[in-house]
């Protein structure tokens, strides 16, 4: 029995990538997009396919957010977006 392959994943912050970043799988997408902008997150430029196809060859999206966004209040938000939709 395989794992299911987790629709969101965050990465965080480093010296060359000022704003957290968010890879999003399509078919999530738009209600994540949604979750964020309910709880008073926007991104910080508009969500961009990416070239690169995620495990089994599902569509991604990288969402950008505000660079001094909290790391902390996103991996929150994640869990909540997740266990909401229960994709965990």
């Amino acid at each position: 029995m395989s794992e299911q392959p987790v629709p969101i994943v965050l990465f965080p912050t480093t010296h060359e990538q000022e704003n957290p970043t968010f890879h999003v799988e399509a078919s999530v997408a738009d209600a994540f997009l949604e979750f964020l902008k309910e709880k008073g997150f926007s991104a910080w430029e508009p969500p961009q396919k990416i070239e690169k196809i995620g495990p089994d060859h599902r569509r991604v999206i990288e969402l950008r957010l505000e660079p001094e966004t909290s790391q902390d209040s996103l991996e929150d938000l994640l869990g909540q977006f997740l266990s909401l939709h229960k994709l965990t």
